[in-house]
């Protein structure tokens, strides 16, 4: 219940673009009492399927609404009771290439209640300073780090592999 409410959920557009995704990302309480999360990304709506606490971490498996795709977000809580922005990892594919990518996730609780229909997502630059305060930060942020994403290659040979690392020292 400490983690109930509407955040911002920012992170970098999966195709390596020099943009962040701001989306709205909810945790709330169902109509019988469960608490789940709701988020649109890329304007595909997911829902979570699991939240669970183990040893400071909030784990959110979700599934997208429109299509076979499952989404997990792993956030670093600690023993926070109150938090404010919480810090983690998404994994998810890749759209057209079907590709494993783990991407760097921040929320930011928000005063007011925000859902996937109340808020549409937007792209923010990183090459340039944003007008709102919470923006600027997050660009900040995201610039101060040295990987925002890591993506994985198609299964192949040894053979393949070692073809392809020829060209490198």
């Amino acid at each position: 219940q400490y983690y109930l409410g509407s955040y911002f959920l920012y992170y970098q557009k999966s195709d390596g673009s020099p943009y962040l995704i701001k989306a709205p990302f909810r945790i709330g309480l169902d109509e019988k009492g469960s608490v789940y999360a709701e988020t649109t990304t890329e304007g595909h709506p997911y829902r979570s399927t699991l939240l669970e606490i183990r040893d400071g971490i909030l784990y959110i498996h979700c599934e997208n609404q429109v299509f076979d795709e499952k989404e997990n977000h792993i956030f670093n809580v600690g023993n926070e009771t109150h938090p404010e922005i919480l810090f983690g990892i998404s994994n998810t594919i890749t759209v057209k290439q079907k590709l494993a990518i783990g991407l760097r996730n921040v929320l930011v609780k928000q005063r007011q209640s925000l859902t996937p229909s109340t808020y549409r997502e937007r792209e923010i630059p990183l090459d340039s300073l944003p007008d709102q305060e919470e923006e600027q930060l997050m660009v900040r942020y995201f610039l101060s780090q040295r990987v925002n994403q890591l993506q994985s290659r198609h299964c192949c040979t040894r053979e393949v592999l070692t073809a392809s690392l020829s060209d490198q020292p």
